[in-house]
């Protein structure tokens, strides 16, 4: 069935009578804009080192010795170093700015992103 483009109204004493109607859709733009701080941050936390496999004993020099002479030896040991970093960054935005043709007409108070 056709859309009619007449619509009925009614008045306070119910007499009703019809008028002609169209529809149309009404589009406002607006700019927009909301100005951002962003810090970066790296935080390096308490490092942790563990020892990884066996320690190995070397000699330095192979020598004969006698029996109080002393010697030297290297000990090596295979160390993991874990050191946990935080990344991250402090967001903060501003007003918001609406233009509407050149004219500021709202704005909305500073925020930051703990709020």
């Amino acid at each position: 069935m056709p859309h009619s483009n007449k619509s009925h109204f009614c008045d306070d004493e119910r007499n009703c009578f019809e008028v002609n109607a169209c529809e149309k859709t009404v589009r406002k733009s607006f700019e927009v804009s909301v100005p951002f701080t962003i810090t970066p941050y790296a935080m390096p936390k308490e490092p942790e080192i563990n020892c990884a496999g066996d320690i190995v004993v070397r000699p330095c020099r192979i020598r004969c010795r006698n029996e109080n002479e002393s010697f030297d030896f290297t000990v090596t040991q295979v160390i993991n170093v874990d050191v946990p970093i935080e990344f991250g960054a402090e967001i903060c935005y501003d007003k918001t700015c609406v233009d509407e043709n050149g004219r500021r007409v709202k704005s909305h108070e500073r925020r930051n992103d703990d709020d």
